[in-house]
């Protein structure tokens, strides 16, 4: 036995108690996650191997306990399991949270996570043909076919990753804000739509990517790791949840209640998993010795992901629309922290009506009368002249910031109804026409309608902004003729029918209200007097036709009276929102059919499904740990005893304290002398040649959950039928103290690697070493230091 075989990494004395989960070592970085109780909360921290920590932050809102993690196949991400149960996913960057997965779960139940995997799947092999047109998987004529043809829309900045103050000047490694709040922002219709990775330019979008082109010299690859990957969750309920890509729920597969999973295994290359129930029953836990053979064949055709991208985009359009239409509301009625333009001419008007109250003693001051017969006569009363001469409300200043805000508005609710609201519904419009669906026929209607009030917006904030520009040039005039000077007075250069239309219906109220406030718009095509057919090129030209040999159509025909369509809703904030929660339930309904055509093969034996379950009596406290190797259908045992032969021939007892599996040839173990006053050692453990002895029971004993073939194992062994050797211990190091209490152990044995860090039962003292073999052959050391 080799003693300080393993080179220490770190040693450091933690501020707060902490936890260390198997899954904690990074398997293609040398960091370290930590899960850390403050205040009745848990708080995850990323560490270098080294000893740094990188970040801490408090994850979820609502969060008691972190349950377990896994790292994404790229090594970019975190998904992170709570109770209650909750899934996130978090940058390693800086820890924020990136997106949270909803776990459905049924009203009352008191379910719990227990588990969650990330698992990749094999890339085919590419043929060597290159794709000339870099369609990229697109079918031509497809929805996305036909959006990359189309121009980008101008991007709108994401509230969801505004940075606080607090994330600017804070320390490094101290980041704890909630990642919840930065998200507060964004609709729950909106944050629990099923999606993918969101891609702005996959749904016509202009979005600021880091990514560089062949423009900046260099062209960075996009790395997808992570597509067709699956995030799996599973509870204590049955219910086995998957995410596509981390991210797009495919639903649930129930296996049966009180079950959860303690082992799972994914086919590299298809939709397969290998899963090993744990069933509880009356006080008793028992998992399959055989495993669960859970298949999804949808996930292996293109359908599942084409509608996940169809989902994925009309997810980014709605975000877009909504959006669009809150800034255009925001700026014309004024949002919580800032007032509308709107606001200011009624404002002006009042002050006059103010001043002529409180000064000049009008009992009903009729402002929009005295203003109409100055504009109709050029005489104004004795209020209105000595409003206008003095005030600040007619200072050129105020005249100007007035002017600039109202204009810019209109002009902001003109662009942004054509150049942006429009032309998304538009794209949102042949996004949903590839999904059939009543719901879809529904949202199909409310987008028409959308389409048709932005436009009709357009043209009523264009009508707005020429008479507003008239009615300011009129003010001037008649400011300049209240103050007399001897410079000559500048002509007349308004529009009076244009003034006092503004005076009528824009002063005081405007008709623009109306697309921000009232009922959802429920008129039809027919009360605007669009026609209820298609409008289809044929049509129009049988139509043209048969008017031109009919002399009586010739004529002109008003379609609709122009006084009706004063009644019709048009409250456009408020169809969006009825809008999108349609859609969103289009592809609700759609997010579970890859789960629901799963085919699951239990095992021969299983105890899924069995009302009682018979143990032998003499039960034991066993303590298990799984790795999984395809391709093993045998039954063998190898019984090691905690005990260390010495150089000098005889054993001593030893107190196994933890141990995982490292690779495919050895586990590490974490064991105590108890004559040696407690010292703790660290040591490997070869596992794959222990000389396995097969398993030989009488024919009326069948053995179908994994604790009957330990005890039976353990039998065998007291009765002579097995035996049982000492622990072949090799390389080990003495740990410094951890002298009491238990001992948590995570590790990594993935190749360039090699580490193990273990903590101690306080949760305060963290050793890190490095476990690679120093007997290294020339041919497999890592001569470039990329750990590879």
């Amino acid at each position: 036995m080799e003693p300080n075989a393993f080179t220490q990494l770190t040693a450091i004395q933690l501020p707060s108690p902490s936890r260390l989960l198997p899954s904690a070592c990074c398997p293609d970085k040398d960091l370290l996650l930590l899960v850390t109780r403050i205040a009745g909360r848990d708080r995850l921290s990323l560490w270098k191997v080294g000893g740094t920590k990188t970040w801490e932050i408090d994850v979820g809102a609502n969060t008691e306990r972190i349950v377990g993690f896994d790292w994404s196949p790229d090594g970019q991400s975190i998904a992170v399991a709570h109770d209650p149960p909750a899934l996130t996913v978090h940058s390693i960057q800086d820890g924020h949270e990136e997106r949270v997965l909803r776990i459905t779960q049924n009203p009352g139940e008191n379910s719990k996570l227990t588990g969650v995997w990330w698992r990749s799947q094999e890339k085919p092999v590419q043929t060597p043909t290159p794709d000339i047109f870099r369609r990229n998987n697109i079918i031509t004529g497809s929805t996305h076919s036909i959006l990359r043809t189309l121009p980008l829309l101008d991007g709108l900045q994401d509230d969801s990753h505004q940075i606080s103050a607090t994330d600017l000047f804070a320390f490094q490694g101290s980041q704890t804000q909630s990642s919840a709040s930065r998200s507060s922002s964004v609709p729950d219709v909106i944050r629990s739509w099923p999606t993918l990775q969101p891609d702005a330019t996959a749904a016509s979008i202009n979005a600021s990517s880091t990514v560089r082109t062949a423009d900046d010299g260099v062209v960075d690859e996009v790395d997808d790791t992570n597509v067709n990957s699956l995030l799996v969750a599973a509870g204590n309920d049955g219910h086995v949840h998957f995410f596509l890509d981390g991210a797009y729920p495919v639903g649930s597969v129930v296996l049966a209640e009180n079950t959860s999973i303690t082992t799972l295994f994914k086919d590299p290359k298809r939709p397969t998993l290998y899963l090993h129930p744990e069933l509880s029953v009356t006080e008793t836990r028992v998992t399959d010795l055989r495993p669960t053979v859970m298949r999804l064949p949808l996930l292996e055709q293109r359908k599942v992901r084409d509608f996940a991208k169809l989902s994925t985009t009309a997810r980014e359009l709605a975000w877009y629309i909504m959006r669009v239409v809150n800034e255009m509301r925001s700026a014309w009625m004024g949002s919580e922290t800032s007032s509308g333009a709107r606001d200011l001419s009624p404002k002006w008007l009042r002050a006059l009506a103010t001043k002529q109250q409180q000064q000049f003693g009008h009992e009903n001051p009729q402002p929009i009368l005295d203003l109409t017969t100055l504009l109709v006569t050029g005489r104004a009363s004795e209020s209105l002249s000595d409003f206008l001469g003095s005030g600040e409300q007619m200072s050129e200043r105020g005249i100007q910031k007035w002017e600039s805000t109202v204009t810019e508005t209109l002009v902001k609710l003109r662009d942004y109804s054509e150049k942006r609201f429009s032309p998304a519904c538009q794209r949102l419009y042949i996004v949903l026409e590839e999904i059939p669906s009543e719901i879809v026929d529904q949202s199909l209607v409310l987008l028409k309608r959308g389409i048709i009030l932005s436009n009709w917006l357009a043209s009523v904030a264009r009508s707005e902004l020429n008479r507003f520009k008239e009615f300011i040039s009129w003010l001037r005039f008649e400011i300049a003729a209240a103050n007399p000077s001897n410079e000559t007075p500048p002509p007349i250069q308004h529009d009076i029918l244009e003034v006092n239309q503004y005076l009528m219906s824009g002063l005081e109220s405007s008709s623009i209200d109306k697309w921000f406030t009232g009922a959802v718009p429920g008129f039809s095509l027919q009360e605007l007097g669009i026609p209820a057919h298609d409008l289809l090129l044929s049509t129009a030209l049988h139509d043209a036709r048969e008017t031109l040999t009919r002399s009586d159509q010739l004529a002109w025909h008003v379609s609709i009276d122009p006084s009706e369509g004063a009644d019709v809703e048009r409250n456009l904030h408020a169809l969006v929102e009825d809008m999108i929660s349609k859609c969103r339930q289009v592809f609700d309904r759609s997010t579970g059919a890859a789960t629901r055509a799963a085919s699951i093969s239990y095992g021969s034996g299983s105890t899924i499904g069995k009302e009682s379950i018979s143990r032998s009596e003499s039960q034991r406290d066993l303590s298990h740990r799984e790795r999984v190797v395809s391709n093993q259908s045998k039954v063998e045992t190898a019984l090691l005893e905690c005990s260390l032969i010495l150089e000098d021939g005889s054993s001593t007892h030893l107190e196994i304290l933890s141990f995982e599996f490292f690779d495919d040839e050895s586990l590490i173990i974490i064991y105590r002398l108890p004559q040696a006053d407690g010292e703790t050692f660290i040591a490997t453990v070869r596992y794959d040649d222990l000389g396995y002895q097969a398993l030989l029971w009488e024919d009326h004993v069948t053995l179908v959950v994994r604790e009957e073939l330990t005890e039976w194992a353990l039998h065998s062994l007291e009765v002579g039928k097995l035996a049982s050797t000492a622990i072949p211990i090799k390389r080990c190091r003495a740990l410094s103290g951890f002298r009491t209490g238990g001992v948590e152990l995570a590790v990594n044995g993935r190749a360039g690697r090699r580490i193990a860090c273990t903590l101690d039962g306080k949760g305060t003292t963290l050793e890190g070493f490095d476990m690679e073999d120093d007997e290294v052959t020339e041919g497999d050391m890592d001569t470039d230091g990329d750990g590879e």
